[in-house]
């Protein structure tokens, strides 16, 4: 079994190659008591009044709808203890009674739904917001973080907790508010904390190579999966934690508190709690043999022995998944076969298992990573190559700059999206793309899969625009605020005659920016089309309709962008 313990020579090299740290937060930067008692505690005493108290409001409503629908859902698959959703013409103290019950439910289980997270972040948003409540951290995580975070360096949080509460837990703390510190937060939306990987998607997700990044958790089956996907790893072992076994204290290195990660002459980096050096986290990892015939530690010149674990153990949760959906009662599921079966049976198997989940809406993860292996395999080998319309490359040249940022979301899995850009037609320009975001974070017709990305990328929804050819999207990212643009390209079905009279709608991606020798187009359904900034262009055509904008009327327009922003900020007053 290939160990992640790496032996050091100088403890003051921990993070100098380090670009991400990527901390845990139940045991590593909060009590676990906080998390799991008075936190838990404060939704299931407060439940009720909250729900009567913001009964009129339409984010309420919008949860209360998912949840219900989840709950049918649940109940279709046959899921031991479902608690049913009363229906939105039962009384409303029935209502009540049965989202209470459903959310307790959800809460005991291991891993609570969308819309239970979203439930529990409005009640505990109120709680912090009204100083009902502050965020609980260990004494050596504020310290830590001021030092450790720097402009070449970012820090992310990654929990079970929703990426809202994360937030805040920081924000709203004892100890003020340390959000600033944190450049972005991951929940179970990028998969399990035991499964490699979901760390591979937060590494994709962030843009960093594996061993650029440290994790640090108190969980030893957590290190365990970011050290399989190449991650460097430190188990923290806090007196208030659940004692860490001695195989544990012997296979990972060990540290006591968050302090230990840097050093200074004034303060220099300790030893590990066990006796062990600290590992240093840099590119190449050192092949160490233990005297007493141990296991080897893992070299970066096995990395081909680890591809392949990681394949076989792909196989396995694909075989696993199957089991899964079968014992769920999953319509139409087709079973993989068991791994000590020929392996022509195991492959065709596999074959229509994969087909099968390829013709549903959401693949599983395991589906997922084996398609992007197939395509990976396909991309670097040039027998495909990613195909874009011809107004992506120049566009994403233009948009994307030193303080604008360029994402894409796509039910498509993340790995596939960077691939398809990294081998074009049109060569490599992954480059200029700072992130991925797949179905993940939620639904793409969903409100809040919007809010938690631009959470996640930390922007307000008023500085953020999304582009899309379908209007079910279009609707849902409005509905979070942010800024919408409906690209009517005639490869595309057709836009209905209201979805061009609702949305504004280009024709080509180069009609977000403008030039002297490209100017602005006009919508083709005749609204104007605004530059891609903070500004927004009011006009006020003399006979009440909305002015056709012309490249001659440039100064025309900066005029009017000027007493636009008057009048809104009258408006404001």
């Amino acid at each position: 079994m290939a160990q992640t313990k790496r032996p050091i020579s100088d403890a003051s090299d921990i993070l100098e190659n380090v670009k991400v740290l990527l901390l845990d937060v139940e045991g590593t930067t909060s009590p676990i008591s906080f998390m799991k008692n008075e936190v838990n505690q404060y939704v299931t005493e407060n439940i009720q009044e909250y729900l009567t108290k913001n009964w009129e409001s339409e984010e309420l409503q919008n949860v209360i709808t998912s949840l219900r629908e989840q709950a049918q859902q649940d109940k279709e698959a046959g899921t031991e203890g479902v608690v049913e959703v009363k229906a939105a013409d039962d009384p409303q103290e029935e209502v009540i009674a049965s989202i209470t019950e459903n959310l307790k439910w959800q809460m005991s289980q291991e891993k609570a739904t969308t819309a239970a997270c979203q439930l529990q972040s409005q009640i505990l948003r109120e709680a912090f917001k009204m100083e009902k409540m502050k965020g609980k951290l260990f004494d050596d995580v504020v310290p830590a973080l001021k030092e450790v975070a720097t402009d070449s360096r970012q820090v992310y949080l990654f929990s079970t907790t929703s990426m809202d509460v994360q937030k805040l837990l920081f924000t709203y703390s004892a100890q003020g508010d340390n959000s600033k510190c944190l450049s972005g937060f991951f929940d179970s939306k990028v998969g399990a904390k035991t499964e490699m990987e979901s760390y591979k998607n937060i590494i994709n997700d962030i843009g960093v190579k594996p061993e650029e990044t440290l994790y640090v958790t108190d969980m030893p089956a957590e290190a365990q999966a970011a050290g399989k996907a190449g991650i460097g790893v430190f188990l923290l072992n806090r007196p208030e934690n659940p004692a860490l076994s001695q195989d544990d204290l012997k296979d990972y290195n060990v540290i006591s508190s968050l302090t230990e990660l840097y050093a200074s002459n004034e303060a220099p980096c300790k030893k590990a709690t066990n006796g062990a050096d600290v590992a240093q986290v840099e590119g190449e990892e050192a092949e160490a043999e233990d005297e007493e015939g141990e296991e080897d530690v893992v070299d970066d010149e096995e990395e081909e022995d680890l591809d392949g674990e990681d394949e076989e153990g792909e196989e396995e949760e694909e075989e696993e998944e199957a089991q899964q959906d079968k014992e769920a009662g999953t319509e139409g599921v087709v079973e993989v076969k068991a791994a000590a079966d020929p392996q022509e049976e195991v492959i065709a198997s596999i074959t229509e298992n994969l087909k099968w989940q390829m013709s549903q809406e959401k693949a599983t993860t395991a589906a997922c990573q084996l398609q992007s292996q197939i395509l990976r395999e396909a991309f670097k080998m040039e027998k495909m190559k990613g195909k874009l319309f011809d107004d992506v490359v120049p566009a994403l040249k233009e948009v994307a700059t030193d303080s604008r940022q360029v994402y894409l979301f796509s039910t498509t899995s993340m790995d596939v999206q960077k691939l398809l850009f990294t081998y074009s037609a049109q060569g490599d320009n992954s480059k200029c793309l700072s992130g991925f975001f797949d179905s993940k974070v939620g639904a793409k017709t969903e409100m809040e899969s919007y809010k938690n990305i631009i959470n996640d990328i930390g922007v307000k929804p008023e500085e953020t625009l999304y582009v899309t050819d379908t209007p079910a999207e279009a609707q849902a990212a409005g509905k979070a605020g942010i800024g919408v643009f409906l690209l009517n390209r005639p490869d595309n079905p057709a836009l209905s005659q209201d979805d061009l009279k609702d949305y504004n709608v280009i024709s080509s991606l180069t009609e977000l920016y403008a030039s002297n020798e490209a100017p602005c187009k006009k919508a083709t359904n005749g609204a104007d089309v605004a530059q891609v900034e903070g500004e927004e262009a009011e006009a006020e055509d003399e006979e009440g309709e909305e002015d056709v904008v012309d490249d001659e009327e440039e100064e025309d327009l900066d005029g009017e962008d000027e007493e636009g922003e008057e009048e809104e900020e009258e408006e404001e007053n």
